[in-house]
């Protein structure tokens, strides 16, 4: 006997079909509202400011003790784009993986500092990042390390906290990508000494 399971949505990640009934609620509360800025009268059912309440959601879901320390962007490559051109990397090293987004790796390829003193982390078959290459590095040599916490594309979830103990060691800011395992697997920001989550 053969059933019918209906549509398969194989691309859930990219734009999450079929919305869930409350998603289709506050969209069309959104839209059916008076706008409001961001710091002016933005409350939620509770009279709470909108934006304070999804930090503290965030940094419970995150482990950010400090809901202060989020901020909001248009998006990971948004965040990232902040991140890459915002701080300043000049004449150390900067680390990222061979299974990194396009969102990390392209601005930093094509970067006209970082682009000469990147150093990108091979991975294994199962696309598991060797971190020998960083081990040899000398304390002080590289500034910023960028790797994503699960691949979309390997499945691959990577030991963030044992990576972050290492660069910590080598005085490496550690900036992950949480794109994929946000809200699917536990992340302990705080716990792991992040610098950043994107």
């Amino acid at each position: 006997m053969r059933r019918n399971f209906g549509m398969i949505y194989l691309n859930n990640a990219a734009t999450t079909y079929p919305k869930p009934q409350c998603v289709l609620d506050a969209h069309a509360a959104a839209l059916c509202t008076i706008p409001a800025g961001q710091f002016r009268s933005a409350v939620d059912k509770t009279g709470k400011d909108v934006f304070q309440s999804c930090r503290e959601s965030l940094g419970r879901l995150f482990h950010i003790a400090d809901a202060q320390r989020i901020y909001f962007s248009f998006g990971a490559t948004d965040s990232a784009n902040k991140l890459i051109n915002g701080l300043d990397f000049s004449g150390k090293t900067v680390i990222t993986t061979q299974t990194e987004h396009n969102s990390i790796l392209r601005p930093l390829m094509n970067h006209p500092v970082y682009k000469e003193q990147l150093l990108i982390l091979p991975c294994d078959s199962f696309g598991k990042v060797d971190i020998a290459p960083m081990e040899r590095l000398k304390k002080g040599e590289a500034a910023a390390l960028f790797i994503n916490h699960c691949s979309n594309v390997t499945g691959m979830i990577q030991d963030i906290g044992e990576i972050t103990r290492l660069a910590r060691e080598k005085d490496i800011r550690v900036f992950a990508d949480v794109s994929q395992s946000a809200g699917c697997i536990p992340i302990d920001a705080d716990g792991w000494g992040l610098d950043g989550l994107i």
